[in-house]
């Protein structure tokens, strides 16, 4: 199915197509583990590529065990080369080094779908493990607030995307180190906390699970500081913050909608807060994330297509409800 998936979207644009392939992996490899979990996995270093054992995807990611003083580095097996959805030289003969690309997409999920959607095993970030329909897959941990989160900011390719990005022919991809960062950014690592979140993790866990995810994957093909990747992972989270500071009267309306007790808004509302047309997607009439695309000057521009929800319906942005209250 994801093949199919990947030969419709040749011809359309470069937004749609990211977005169908991270949903198509996410939706096409769920599954589960023996027994419940209690509390968030933590990565084991022994596999660092994306496994399947039985019905249960993990991703690779979180803390090298048993020290928890590094991150797993999640590119050690990454392909060199971009990925491209058609043959041409705009995205075939790119080498995928940092800063080169032609647009950004930046997406926030709405926090309180994407547990539920964890409870049906599948986890669109594709950063957790393990991964698997409830209760045997990783969950959110309660309360989880009813914002709009960022996910990442994303550098394109005209027709395709760069990941997972070296920093030169000699100095290779690498993890930014958590515990120096935390230290030496501690108001940027507060704001990420709030505006930036993981709601699979405590606190600190962050650092080792979304946030170096989307560091190693995008943040190093968006721009790089030589071989200091703390450097290189401030600038880029800094960089979509400030992306998403732009568009931040609409998140805060629409966190204003999910706090009112009805909780329902129309799509074409939801629509009509942006200057520019987005992608607005939506699980089962839930909205689920919001996708705003941008020029390499960080211009805001229309996204291609307007996503899956029904502009013309109500939008629910229900809360979170753990399977158990005291979870």
């Amino acid at each position: 199915m994801v093949l199919m998936m990947v030969l419709r979207v040749i011809r359309l644009p470069i937004a749609i197509m990211q977005a169908w392939i991270y949903s198509a992996v996410a939706h096409s490899l769920l599954v589960g583990v023996e027994g419940a979990v209690t509390k968030a996995p933590v990565w084991s270093a022994s596999t660092t590529s994306e496994s399947l054992t039985g019905d249960v995807i993990d991703y690779p990611g979180g803390w090298i065990l048993p020290q928890r003083n590094q991150c797993v580095d999640i590119c050690t097996k990454s392909s060199p080369t971009p990925t491209c959805f058609v043959n041409t030289t705009d995205c075939i003969d790119k080498k995928q080094e940092p800063g080169d690309y032609d647009t950004l997409i930046l997406e926030q999920i709405f926090l309180p779908q994407y547990c539920r959607d964890l409870l049906d095993g599948i986890d669109s970030t594709v950063a957790h493990r393990p991964v698997a329909p409830y209760p045997r897959g990783i969950r959110c941990l309660a309360p989880v607030r009813s914002i709009l989160s960022i996910h990442g900011l994303w550098p394109n390719y005209d027709g395709g995307y760069p990941s997972c990005c070296n920093v030169s022919s000699v100095i290779r991809n690498n993890p930014f180190d958590p515990l120096a960062f935390r230290a030496q950014h501690p108001r940027l690592v507060r704001s990420m906390t709030e505006r930036w979140s993981d709601p699979t993790q405590p606190r600190d866990d962050a650092l080792c699970e979304l946030w170096n995810h989307e560091f190693q994957k995008h943040g190093l093909c968006y721009a790089s500081a030589g071989e200091d990747f703390n450097t290189a992972a401030a600038r880029y989270f800094t960089a979509a913050m400030a992306v998403a500071d732009t568009v931040g009267a609409a998140t805060s309306q629409i966190h204003a909608w999910a706090a009112t007790e009805s909780a329902i808004v129309s799509g074409a509302d939801i629509a009509q807060l942006y200057r520019r047309g987005v992608q607005i997607d939506c699980t089962n009439g839930q909205l689920a994330r919001i996708r705003t695309c941008w020029a390499k000057d960080s211009s805001q521009v229309d996204c291609p297509a307007p996503g899956s929800c029904n502009l013309a319906a109500s939008i629910r942005l229900d809360a979170y409800a753990p399977p158990h209250p005291f979870e």
